[in-house]
């Protein structure tokens, strides 16, 4: 029996190097309302990302007040309306507009597919929501 993948918090929430950005989507509030969005890109960063972070921003990301900041930051990672799997980028870079309104370009380099200034070192991380491709940083 072929059983379809769950949505993009709860694979990223059962993948323990995602575990930062999983935890952060419920602490920020936005688990269930990107759980249940269509069509969706994430680029959730690996656990070293968040432990590269100095600990006093962390802190306040995780209090009541940094709520709305963290909110930015989980968003920027987020595209809508698109699914972006790794054999649809090209060299030719690529913009797209993510959920907190600003833009990602996203192009491959050689053989890595870049987001910004980030390295995608996991591709196609299939949800039944879209699609997550996991970065460096």
């Amino acid at each position: 029996m072929l059983i379809p993948p769950a949505n993009i918090v709860t694979v990223l929430n059962a993948t323990s190097s995602l575990s930062g950005f999983g935890t952060s989507l419920l602490v920020a509030g936005l688990a269930d309302s990107l759980g249940s969005t269509s069509n969706v890109t994430v680029f959730p960063p690996l656990n070293t990302a968040f432990a590269a972070l100095p600990i006093y921003v962390l802190n306040y990301l995780f209090q009541p007040q940094g709520r709305s900041d963290l909110q930015q930051v989980l968003l920027f990672h987020v595209v809508p309306n698109a699914v972006i799997y790794s054999s649809t980028v090209t060299t030719t870079p690529a913009t797209h507009a993510t959920l907190n309104g600003q833009t990602v370009t996203v192009v491959l380099n050689g053989t890595t597919i870049q987001v910004d200034q980030a390295s995608v070192v996991t591709t196609d991380v299939i949800a039944s929501n879209g699609v997550g491709q996991v970065i460096n940083r």
